[in-house]
């Protein structure tokens, strides 16, 4: 069995939305289908090699029919970010053709009508006929260009969510929670939630489970790119001065000398022969 959802979350106390399958702050779950067989956690499923994974021990797992698919579909309630003016502008381009094209194609029925009636015999049923193919095609062809012109808006709203989503995980080292999404963006918990889930692909972007049982997305690529850079970077470079690096010559120049007399000293004081023998 499933179970119920709870009215608020017994790990964060965020509300529940009815028809939710986990929580939208924390994005714990609940229910014995969530519940794994080895682990025996509360936990939910992720897409993996030849099957589901645990989100827990990531051992292979049952799909019942109240298991939660971590990186599956939205969770219901959620929301997309504020569309961009283009986003806008497009979604209002679709309106008006789909609009035009009814209006299309009920003017051409309503023409023909008029044309059989006003015109008698053959020459109004030719008429009536060629202005209603032209509504209906007209009227059809707009329909058309307006549910294209949805598509294209819904695209640029989804992409430039996610362009801000990106640009927040850059900014947070690769590593998002559902918190950090709702604050960072000025959106709801629901709303984080599904935007993350919805570009959580198991590749690019992954869903894990931390030791308190919240989730967090980590975002492989951008965590792969910082490591490159603090690997290029390798160890601070030091400016040193043409006067400090002067100094440092003639204090190691010095040193030298010194070193060599002392080494003379030592030698003549092993040496057992006189002095003037040496010299000789």
């Amino acid at each position: 069995m499933g179970g119920a959802a709870p009215s608020s979350c017994t790990v964060c106390g965020t509300s529940i939305p009815e028809g939710a399958q986990r929580c939208p702050g924390c994005g714990a779950v609940w229910g014995e289908d969530n519940r794994c067989p080895h682990c025996h956690a509360l936990a939910g499923v992720r897409a993996g090699a030849g099957g589901w994974l645990c989100m827990a021990c990531g051992k292979p797992r049952e799909k019942k029919d109240g298991t939660t698919v971590v990186g599956g579909p939205p969770a219901p309630g959620g929301a997309v970010v504020a569309p961009a003016p283009a986003a806008s502008a497009a979604r209002g381009k679709s309106t008006g053709l789909r609009l035009l094209g009814i209006l299309g194609v009920a003017g051409g029925v309503l023409a023909a009508t008029a044309a059989a009636m006003v015109i008698p015999g053959v020459g109004g049923v030719v008429v009536a006929a060629a202005l209603g193919a032209t509504g209906v095609g007209l009227g059809g062809w707009a329909i058309r260009a307006g549910s294209r012109a949805g598509e294209e808006a819904s695209t640029r709203t989804t992409a430039s969510r996610e362009l801000q989503i990106l640009e927040l995980a850059e900014e947070k080292g690769g590593v998002l929670t559902v918190t950090d999404v709702a604050r960072g963006l000025g959106m709801s918990s629901a709303e984080a939630d599904a935007a993350l889930t919805s570009m959580a692909d198991g590749s690019r972007v992954s869903a894990e489970l931390t030791t308190d049982g919240f989730v967090k997305y980590v975002f492989r690529e951008l965590r792969a790119l910082k490591a490159e850079e603090r690997a290029r970077s390798g160890a601070p470079r030091v400016r040193v001065d043409a006067a400090d690096a002067a100094d440092v010559e003639d204090e190691v120049a010095g040193r030298s000398e010194e070193l060599a007399e002392a080494y003379e000293e030592v030698e003549a004081f092993l040496d057992p022969r006189p002095e003037r023998e040496r010299e000789g």
